[in-house]
């Protein structure tokens, strides 16, 4: 699998979790479906205003799109790092289940604007196979 990202449109499978926008509360943003993604997942988080003292904000994985706690699971590795102001954090983890998430677990303050993006390298289909996909091999 090539790591490299010429055409980020079409060779990523992203989604917002959470679009940028002002929260004052903790929960759980909207979730993204992976499915065509591989497992090697990114998160970005980016914070624009914040008032208060901290925020702490996870992601979590699930098979089904339910709300309900029991359903989610926290990423090993998916924790963005506490924070008190300002920042921009890339997160980069393993998942093994089709759904991704952003949680604001903690939320000490009044309000915060930010965004969670979520993105995985687009599975391709083998050349030459009849699956749905794309040839990255040099044309002749």
């Amino acid at each position: 699998m090539s790591t490299l990202l010429v055409d980020l449109k079409n060779e990523v499978q992203s989604g917002a979790s959470f679009y940028a926008g002002t929260t004052n509360a903790t929960g759980a943003g909207t979730h993204v479906d992976l499915e065509n993604g591989h497992c090697a997942t990114n998160a970005v988080l980016n914070v624009g205003v914040f008032s208060g003292t901290t925020v702490n904000v996870k992601m979590q994985e699930s098979n089904v799109t339910t709300a309900t706690s029991t359903d989610w699971t926290d990423i090993t590795g998916g924790a963005f790092t506490a924070f008190t102001g300002t920042t921009r954090e890339i997160l980069v983890f393993q998942r093994s289940k089709r759904y991704v998430r952003a949680n604001v677990g903690t939320f000490s303050g009044t309000s915060i604007t930010f965004a969670v993006e979520v993105f995985a390298q687009r599975k391709v289909a083998p050349y030459g196979s009849t699956y749905a996909g794309y040839d990255r091999s040099p044309s002749t």
